[in-house]
């Protein structure tokens, strides 16, 4: 069976969110400039996430298998 890590980015005004939660321990979080819109998504991509939901308010969210 496989197993999942999720992160979450959220779109702001004057800036992007990425915040991976951690099991057990302080959720990591990295903020960006809106103009990095485009990056973020390249990193995502390129790390092995992918889009499975997006909801009102700017809220994304990816996954990836575990161990990635």
């Amino acid at each position: 069976m496989t197993k999942w890590e999720y992160c979450e980015v959220h779109w702001h005004e004057e800036s992007v969110t990425i915040t991976w939660p951690q099991a057990g321990r302080e959720h990591i979080s990295q903020q960006f400039g809106t103009s990095e819109w485009h990056n973020v998504l390249a990193r995502l991509g390129a790390e092995g996430w992918e889009l499975v939901s997006v909801l009102p308010d700017y809220w994304y969210y990816f996954k990836r298998p575990l161990g990635h």
